[in-house]
C-alpha cells in the first residue's frame, strides 16, 4: 500500500493521505502473482516536499480477491483500511519528493 499524508501541500493536507496505490494477494519473497485493488499513481506533488509512506502488510484472513478499490483517493485511511480487512504491517518505507 502506498499513500502520502501531505496532499495536497504539507501546508494545508486536506486530501491527507491520499491513496496511490493497492496491491494485494502477493505471494514469495518476490512479492508476485498478485492483484491491484488500486491502479498505481505516482508521485507528483504539485508543490512542497510529500513524504511518501510504502507499507508492506501480511494479510492474516486469506485472499482479498473481491475487495473494492476505496472509492476515493482522497482522505484513504490506511490504518483503518488495515484493521478492516485483518493486515498486519510487517514494513514501512518513507520517502520524499519535492515538486
Amino acid at each position: 500500500m502506498m499513500w502520502d499524508p501531505d496532499a495536497p501541500s504539507p501546508e494545508d493536507p486536506k486530501c491527507r493521505s491520499w491513496l496511490h496505490w493497492i496491491y494485494v494477494d502477493a505471494v514469495g519473497k518476490h512479492l508476485t502473482g498478485g492483484s491491484t485493488i488500486t491502479a498505481y499513481n505516482g508521485p507528483t506533488p504539485p508543490m512542497g516536499t510529500h513524504n511518501y509512506h510504502i507499507g508492506l502488510y501480511r494479510q492474516t484472513q486469506g485472499s482479498m480477491a473481491g475487495v473494492s478499490s476505496p472509492s476515493s483517493r482522497c482522505k484513504f485511511n490506511p490504518g483503518a483500511f488495515a484493521q478492516e480487512y485483518g493486515l498486519h504491517l510487517v514494513a514501512e518505507v518513507t520517502y520524499k519528493v519535492t515538486a
